[in-house]
């Protein structure tokens, strides 16, 4: 009797198996995430603000974005690097107007901006279209811009200011020692922490590139002008750029040299603390070399064409800006009000602005990325003398 219900039972669980098995291969196949997409884009990118936006372009398009971030541009270029040698390019890469962009469009056949068909050069700032020229033609999609700002705190130097002085540390030697004696006077009333007057942020060659372009160069060298500001004035710490924007926001410095993307950050460590003033780095009429990032593709496909497509609506726009700091590389987005006054920092950007038609653009040159490098090593080495 045990051995029939044994029986029975082992006949049951057979039939039952056979049905499961029968009713899997005939059921429909349920594809996998990455077997859902029609396509995908392989993306490389720096700015972890973009992420959302191609997040959203994944699931409004059925396209699988491919993100891989990178924690530096050099990190990048160095991957790029071996996918050459591999043949396995990404299809878009995120690039700096300002750096690495000459050995990004060195690797592999880089597809021209003109190539696409819902991009229009025309509805970019110049300025900002142009800092993706190389060798005469365009190939960066403008994503953003940015541009050289000074923080000032006016909680602690307006009650040693007078009214006509201009602060720069871009001056004459003659006003450079009225700071002087300014930082010396702050430091000796409080003697609780150091105090500077000036201080920049790790940015240093653009801040650079950028007074070169300006109506106030007077011809300096950079060794020059660091030394002096560094070693014999000691208006800024040395091997201290790291520490840039800590320092201002705890009240160490009297006017901080940055970018305007980095606003929201600083806002945001400052809350009402003290008030400060936010300026472009150099007066009315005088040239304002800005920087920003771009995409560029090696894929010509139609999916990239549609990607563009995507990247130009003005909702994506407004997505990207708000994540990034970045003001809007398109004009109409650039001269409307309403636009600006969406954007978090609007209070600060929409003064800013205002100045775009002094805003200048800076093709990409052939070892724009060594010349970045060697301007940093001589701040380096002087800072250690």
């Amino acid at each position: 009797m045990k051995l029939k219900i044994i029986f029975l039972l082992s006949l049951v669980i057979v039939i039952f198996s056979i049905i499961y098995i029968v009713t899997l291969l005939n059921k429909d196949f349920v594809l996998t995430k990455e077997e859902e997409f029609k396509d995908t884009i392989t993306v490389w990118i720096t700015t972890s603000g973009l992420v959302s936006a191609l997040e959203t372009y994944q699931r409004e398009s059925g396209t699988q974005m491919n993100i891989k971030q990178f924690n530096t541009m050099d990190l990048l270029i160095e991957e790029l690097e071996l996918s050459t040698k591999e043949d396995s390019m990404p299809d878009v890469v995120e690039i700096n107007a300002n750096y690495g962009g000459d050995e990004v469009l060195q690797k592999g056949k880089p597809i021209p901006l003109e190539t696409f068909s819902n991009v229009q050069l025309s509805s970019f700032l110049d300025s900002s279209i142009n800092n993706f020229m190389y060798k005469k033609t365009y190939y960066g999609f403008p994503l953003g811009v940015t541009i050289p700002v000074l923080l000032i705190n006016r909680s602690i130097l307006d009650h040693h200011l007078s009214t006509e002085m201009v602060v720069s540390p871009f001056t004459s030697e003659k006003n450079l020692g009225k700071f002087k004696k300014i930082q010396a006077k702050i430091n000796e009333n409080n003697r609780l922490k150091p105090f500077w007057m000036f201080h920049f942020d790790e940015t240093i060659p653009y801040y650079w590139y950028a007074y070169k372009q300006s109506d106030q160069y007077n011809g300096a060298l950079f060794r020059e002008f660091w030394h002096s500001i560094i070693n014999d004035l000691k208006l800024v710490p040395s091997m201290d750029s790291h520490m840039a924007i800590t320092r201002f926001t705890n009240m160490e410095i009297g006017a901080l040299v940055t970018t305007s993307e980095k606003l929201q950050t600083i806002q945001e460590l400052i809350g009402n603390g003290f008030e400060y003033e936010v300026v472009p780095l150099f007066p009315d009429k005088s040239p304002l070399l800005t920087t920003g990032n771009g995409f560029i593709s090696f894929n010509s496909q139609k999916k990239i064409d549609q990607f563009y497509k995507f990247l130009n609506n003005e909702k994506t726009q407004i997505e990207i800006h708000s994540n990034t700091g970045w003001m809007p590389a398109k004009k109409s987005l650039m001269n409307d009000s309403g636009y600006i006054y969406k954007l978090p920092m609007s209070k600060f950007l929409n003064k800013l602005t205002l100045r775009q038609e002094d805003f200048i653009g800076r093709n990409i040159i052939d070892d724009s990325r060594q010349n970045w490098i060697r301007i940093k090593e001589i701040a380096k080495k002087t800072e250690k003398e």
